[in-house]
């Protein structure tokens, strides 16, 4: 359940809430079980699913071929989304979640998902932004460059969460950083 308190939530919950719907035909999506409003606050309501990639690995004895089968089924799921003409923006461990049952590899949280097609169907060109946007982590160099996301930066954080899989941390993961705006 995510619930909007402020203005600018509502925003980001009808983002994705339409996101979901767009994506809703791809298995290893989140599922919307409901969207609404409630006393002034926007809500959506997604299936239930399991811990996330980060507490999985960091708790669980994965064997060499299961965070192998990890990552072929998140880059699937990946893919599937990029085919559609979305970019996630995202893309981390938290954001992969586990299902229930531990089979399968769910990828939520699509509040910063973006279109990288133009209505004609081609690529949108590069452009500038004034921060970055996603996680620091997990962010590619374009990123941390303050220019757009797309498929190609996105593949270069799933390298990253790759080597988290397999390493249980990145290198630079204690390393203190500036983040600059552009204005």
């Amino acid at each position: 359940l995510k619930i909007c308190i402020d203005k600018n939530d509502g925003k980001t919950i009808q983002h994705e809430t339409r996101m979901l719907k767009y994506l809703s035909g791809i298995e290893n999506i989140s599922k919307i079980v409901h969207f609404g409003l409630y006393k002034n606050h926007q809500y959506v309501v997604m299936n239930l699913h399991g811990i996330n990639l980060y507490e999985y690995i960091l708790t669980k004895r994965c064997s060499l071929i299961e965070k192998v089968n990890m990552c072929i089924e998140i880059l699937d799921v990946v893919k599937k989304v990029h085919n559609k003409g979305i970019v996630h923006r995202d893309l981390k461990p938290e954001n992969f979640l586990m299902s229930i049952d531990e089979k399968n590899i769910i990828l939520i949280d699509f509040g910063m998902a973006k279109t990288y097609l133009d209505r004609r169907g081609f690529h949108k060109p590069e452009k500038i932004t004034t921060a970055l946007v996603g996680s620091l982590r997990y962010a590619s160099p374009n990123s941390h460059l303050l220019k757009e996301i797309y498929r190609k930066d996105e593949i270069i954080s799933l390298v990253y969460v790759y080597y988290f899989i397999f390493n249980e941390k990145v290198p630079w993961e204690n390393i203190n950083g500036e983040i600059k705006k552009k204005s």
